[in-house]
């Protein structure tokens, strides 16, 4: 992406005095522009790659709880189990 933005402005900076167009009275405003969009492209990213993390520690303890309870069914299971069977043989 950045050879191909070279490459434009090598172009631009080619075809400016080709037609003898004056560059625009707007261009350090562009320059600017240009700069903090750059910027913010990095904030975004940083941004991005902490709501990835913040995701993977919700689907973590959704998954944790998902175990959770499971056991938690499976153990009353267990007793529940256990206690059939005493009462089984107590008879």
């Amino acid at each position: 992406m950045w050879d191909e933005e070279k490459a434009h402005l090598a172009k631009f900076n080619e075809l400016i005095p080709k037609y003898k167009v004056r560059p625009s009275a707007l261009l350090p405003l562009w320059n600017v522009a240009g700069y903090a969009l750059g910027k913010n492209r990095i904030f975004c990213v940083k941004s991005m790659k902490f709501f990835q993390v913040l995701e993977l520690l919700y689907w973590a303890k959704k998954q944790l709880w998902h175990v959770q309870s499971r056991l938690k069914l499976l153990l009353a299971n267990i007793i529940i189990s256990e206690i059939m069977l005493s009462m089984l043989f107590c008879f």
